[in-house]
């Protein structure tokens, strides 16, 4: 995919949500932003108050921002969800648009704000629900099988409307500021109550019913589709991926390691 024709029109900061089980994923991650990611405003990792003083040691090598927010026991993940969709409240005031990452993504690729905008607009990745299980269309004859389709229902009730896009489609996403607060005041005249009570009501363990991203994109595409510029990657080839995903709750196998060091030489 090309870049954007012109810098874009805005600081990008960069937000990592995180805590303290994926702080040795969070240093992989910040020395792959150093080494490859130019032109950002900033990076700021927010953190639960509990593990301030593990945080406070990335002061020292690394420039980032820290936010810390007291977490509702037993809430983590659903708290982790408010956190990300407040971000315009912590993040510094020039903040124009708000670079989503997760502590276990690991640049590999030199990369500016511009790869992630297309006609100066953030570049947002969907494809269908029904594509996620029903027959692949480049590949006739097979099926493309996937967990989320459950998320589909939860998704819906949270935003009390129908969609047909599945807005999960890779990390990062790149949201204006705007966008934010629109979405939490949607959920909270809708469902008459707080958006933070809304969320940390909801189930915190696996299936939640509570969701960050399909509701967040679905939201996007449907009320600021205007603000984006949409990839169906059902129809067109997606852009390659600059950097790495890995899983978190895996572990960093020597494996994992031995390619994110590859990434960093």
């Amino acid at each position: 995919m090309e870049i954007n024709a012109r810098p874009v029109d805005g600081p990008v900061e960069i937000l990592i949500v995180t805590y303290h089980k994926d702080f040795p994923w969070l240093e992989y991650c910040l020395r792959a932003l150093r080494k490859h990611c130019k032109g950002f405003q900033g990076i700021t990792v927010a953190h639960p108050n509990r593990d301030r003083e593990l945080f406070s040691l990335l002061g020292p090598e690394f420039d980032v921002r820290l936010y810390g927010y007291d977490e509702v026991p037993g809430k983590g993940m659903l708290q982790h969800m408010v956190v990300m969709a407040m971000a315009e409240q912590f993040l510094p005031a020039a903040t124009k648009y708000v670079m989503h990452l997760d502590a276990d993504c690991i640049y590999h690729t030199p990369t500016t704000p511009e790869d992630y905008f297309l006609n100066d607009k953030p570049v947002y990745l969907i494809r269908s629900w029904n594509s996620l299980t029903t027959e692949d269309p480049k590949n006739p004859g097979s099926k493309v099988i996937s967990d989320c389709a459950q998320w589909r229902g939860p998704t819906e009730y949270q935003l009390g409307f129908n969609t047909d896009v599945y807005t999960m489609c890779r990390h990062p996403t790149v949201l204006p500021r705007s966008f934010y607060l629109r979405y939490r005041n949607h959920i909270e005249q809708l469902h008459s109550r707080n958006f933070a009570d809304f969320m940390l009501s909801g189930r915190n363990e696996f299936p939640q019913d509570r969701m960050d991203w399909t509701a967040m994109g679905a939201f996007a595409f449907h009320r600021m589709n205007d603000a984006f510029h949409w990839i169906d990657i059902g129809v067109d080839a997606p852009p390659r991926d600059r950097q790495q995903a890995f899983w978190s709750h895996g572990g960093i196998t020597p494996a994992a390691k031995e390619q994110m060091e590859s990434f960093l030489k």
